[in-house]
């Protein structure tokens, strides 16, 4: 995964970064914009909790502007919860930090509850449906 969207975070301790998913549908290239926020003054966001998938497996996103791979289902769950009229801001792990910056990571992981904690929501998705949708809500 290329780092060449990242730009370093100003204070690690208390900075994040938010993506900020443009409208689509369908097969419309997903689109979206990187923010650099103080987590104590950050907008409204949700936050995704989501299965990571096979990390193997890359799918391409643009981010500012920029031709971005994703690994795993990162993809998929930007396919899925973005809406078709208007932007939504969301924290996503595997997007939000540079997981080619092993200081960083460590930095943000130290984060996470807070990050979570001030979301407005947590969106949690598990994958795309298979072959029973319903299945999934009888288990649960």
């Amino acid at each position: 995964m290329g780092n060449s969207i990242y730009k370093p975070l100003r204070d690690p301790q208390r900075e994040i970064r938010l993506l900020q998913l443009l409208p689509g549908y369908g097969a419309i290239p997903i689109q979206c914009i990187l923010l650099h926020v103080n987590l104590d003054y950050a907008p409204k966001y949700e936050a995704i909790s989501y299965t990571w998938g096979d990390p193997n497996v890359k799918n391409q996103i643009w981010i500012d502007g920029k031709s971005f791979d994703t690994m795993g289902n990162s993809r998929n769950a930007l396919h899925e919860l973005r809406l078709r009229h208007v932007s939504r801001v969301i924290w996503l792990d595997a997007i939000c930090i540079n997981q080619e910056d092993l200081t960083e990571k460590s930095s943000q992981v130290l984060l996470m509850r807070n990050i979570y904690e001030k979301a407005s929501e947590v969106v949690i998705w598990l994958s795309p449906p298979r072959v029973d949708p319903d299945l999934a809500a009888d288990f649960i």
